[in-house]
């Protein structure tokens, strides 16, 4: 097989007004590359994705396509998707859902979406994020690109989704680069790993799992340079104070020697020719002592730390929801099916199901905002409930940071800026509206107002969308030791398995298209 190269980047440099996000990356893609991208939220991940398609304009630095006509396949995080060739403009098939495009009818049934063409007009206007999702990737895979760019491809999908896009991206003969933070996928799919970090890109070569494994043997073998490095400048620093002390004492000994002896020259210019070898070493030794500090290993970067931290909440009652045989339809088509289920005080349970299934309509009924058409979802009055929505339309991105903060009692808002701090935000960020923060950061807003709140059962529907690996990881800690009850609408494998107690599971009643939810095991 003929290695082809498909994109090489060089010292690409991106500034937004005074902030470099982009500070010199550099790396290659070819043929058959399965490549994830991984940094923090903010890092600049999706800002290099845009200047790769050509959808934004870089400030400094190279790139080069493989093809004059290279064709790039973008799936953008919000469910949509555009395609970009070498030397035309970026194209949409908003349309080819209605076409007759048989690529795209075929992938979207792979996706679990069947006979898309007889959909409706309103079927399409109640669609789930994951069907989006599902939607855009039958797009762009249907646009037969040369290079797919996927960015967080796995948020809302369900395990079906996900299972297809493994199995697709590992069949695929382009390239692929994967923006995601979704563990699972990245172990599934991936030979190497780029890290943006400080506007830089550090290469691994494996999987997320060898990544992390990788990642933490070179901080560690980096931190034992730095210290025995630091222990040979200490002795230096040492040896150049003891010469300095003689070097000073010889030059006094030479000029009291010149004193005693009327300035006789020689025993003066023994002592002084002694002091002045003594200088010469002082000298190398700190030329050494400079070389070391400034060509040395340094002292490795720990990982920015996020801290997610909910208050003990209030531990009266035992059950805070109980529903009794709940139904509910839409167009006469039924969703749920006398699913009854109940959540105690301090488990976590895991709400899992297909995309379109009612998990999402399960959670507006508890939250009062729809009513089942059958049954009952009674709620005890102790239940203080905190919600967290898959598309975050609870808040407006036009407000501040540092509005949250304020609509606070005074007496919290000292301990709202530290939960802040905690996740990242520092002082000179509080200023600035939500719309100009990455949508990773926007969920970290979002889970510091649950914070602040001090909630006792928290629904959170995909709340690792978005987020980075160390907001993920530094949350599942957090919940793992939380003390109230908690709903999690999720398709994190690593998450639930990590978590969940028990799992409402929809699964479909026979001869229904219906979803009726169950207790599974405990696990």
């Amino acid at each position: 097989m003929i290695w082809m190269m498909i994109l090489r980047c060089r010292d690409i440099l991106k500034s937004f007004g005074d902030y470099a996000v982009l500070r010199g990356a550099a790396f290659d893609l070819a043929d058959g590359d399965k490549v994830g991208l991984v940094g923090h939220n903010g890092s600049g991940k999706t800002t290099l994705a845009n200047i790769i398609c050509g959808n934004s304009t870089l400030d400094g630095g190279m790139l080069e396509y493989g093809a004059e006509n290279l064709r790039i396949g973008y799936l953008l995080q919000n469910g949509d998707y555009k395609v970009f060739e070498r030397g035309g403009a970026a194209q949409s098939a908003s349309g080819m859902v209605h076409g007759e495009n048989h690529v795209f009818r075929k992938t979207a049934s792979g996706l679990g979406l069947d006979k898309i063409w007889e959909w409706s007009d309103e079927r399409y206007a109640s669609l789930s994020g994951g069907e989006r999702t599902k939607l855009a990737l039958a797009g762009v895979w249907s646009s037969r690109p040369d290079l797919l760019i996927l960015d967080e491809p796995t948020n809302h999908l369900d395990f079906t989704g996900i299972d297809w896009l493994v199995e697709e991206v590992t069949r695929f003969r382009g390239a692929v680069l994967i923006i995601s933070h979704d563990r699972y996928f990245l172990d599934q799919t991936v030979d190497r790993i780029l890290e943006l970090n400080d506007g830089k890109i550090i290469v691994y070569p494996g999987n997320y799992t060898f990544y992390k494994e990788e990642k933490r043997r070179r901080y560690e073998s980096q931190l034992q340079q730095h210290v025995n490095e630091v222990k040979q400048q200490e002795k230096l620093a040492e040896e150049i104070a003891k010469l300095k002390n003689w070097s000073e004492k010889a030059h006094r000994t030479s000029r009291d020697a010149a004193i005693q002896s009327g300035n006789r020259m020689g025993k003066k210019e023994y002592f002084r020719a002694k002091a002045k070898k003594m200088d010469r070493q002082v000298k190398s030794r700190i030329k050494r002592l400079e070389r070391m500090q400034h060509d040395g290993v340094g002292k490795p970067k720990s990982e920015a730390g996020v801290f997610f931290e909910f208050e003990s909440p209030d531990k009266r009652g035992v059950r805070l929801i109980t529903g009794t045989a709940v139904s509910k339809s839409f167009d006469a088509l039924p969703l749920l099916q006398d699913c009854s289920f109940y959540v105690k005080r301090g488990e976590c349970i895991g709400l899992v199901g297909p995309n379109g299934c009612g998990k999402t309509t399960l959670v507006r009924m508890i939250l009062g905002e729809q009513q089942p058409d059958q049954g009952d979802i009674w709620i005890s009055p102790s239940a203080h409930i905190g919600y967290l929505s898959q598309n975050g339309a609870e808040i407006a991105l036009s407000r501040k940071v540092i509005d949250i903060v304020n609509d606070l009692p005074v007496a919290l808002r000292t301990q709202a800026r530290t939960v802040l701090a905690n996740m990242g935000f520092k002082e000179d960020m509080l200023g600035k509206q939500l719309s100009q923060f990455s949508l990773g950061e926007i969920t970290r807003i979002r889970l510091a107002e649950l914070i602040f709140k001090g909630c006792n059962l928290l629904i959170l529907d995909e709340p690792t969308n978005h987020l980075d690996l160390a907001s993920r990881e530094q949350l599942e800690a957090t919940l793992a030791e939380y003390g109230g009850a908690v709903l999690l609408v999720s398709h994190d494998r690593y998450m639930l398995e990590k978590l969940c107690d028990r799992y409402l599971a929809f699964v479909k009643a026979e001869g229904e298209g219906a979803g009726s939810a169950g207790s599974g095991s405990c696990g």
